[in-house]
């Protein structure tokens, strides 16, 4: 298995690795890809409690996600994503992760099986993401949360969901 994540802060990241992860070793490496640099902190965790043994193989880029994750796929450091879990705060606070383009990429970097999902349930980041040519689905949430959106490349998205986005005066995101 690969694990795949983006960073923003490397002060907090090491923090959390010391904090709740201090089991976890990962190099630090900084790859030079013409004036631009990727930083990433990268290793294995092996599950030896399991029956299987399973490697997960880690990956966390440091720095703009919209920057780092481009250059990683570039330099060919990214495999097919099967899942993602989008998770970067709300569209008001980080919409440049709820965009049209931001799907349209992750899109470009997903297998035709991948699985969406996100605790967001804003009518914006699900028309982002019909925009974008996914298939959209509400699902109920967890806790507090009514509903969740999960999102594939196959499919058709429900017609009452498309009603209900289509009411909506929301609009998708899109990048300035």
């Amino acid at each position: 298995l690969s694990y795949y994540s983006i960073e923003l802060d490397e002060e907090l990241l090491l923090w959390s690795l010391k904090t709740t992860l201090p089991f976890l070793k990962l190099e630090r490496i900084l790859t030079l890809s013409g004036s631009n640099q990727l930083l990433t902190y990268q290793g294995e965790w092996q599950d030896l409690s399991s029956e299987t043994n399973t490697i997960i193989a880690i990956q966390i880029y440091v720095g703009d996600g919209r920057v780092t994750l481009p250059m990683a796929a570039s330099l060919n450091k990214i495999s097919s994503l099967n899942a993602i879990f989008q998770d970067a705060f709300s569209p008001r606070k980080n919409p440049a992760l709820w965009s049209v383009e931001w799907f349209l990429f992750l899109k470009s970097i997903s297998a035709p099986n991948v699985q969406l999902s996100t605790y967001s349930s804003a009518v914006s980041i699900r028309k982002s993401l019909l925009a974008a040519n996914w298939t959209v689905e509400s699902a109920a949430g967890f806790a507090f949360k009514k509903s969740m959106t999960k999102a594939k490349l196959s499919g058709v998205t429900n017609e009452q969901l498309l009603l209900q986005m289509t009411r909506s005066p929301s609009l998708e995101i899109h990048d300035k």
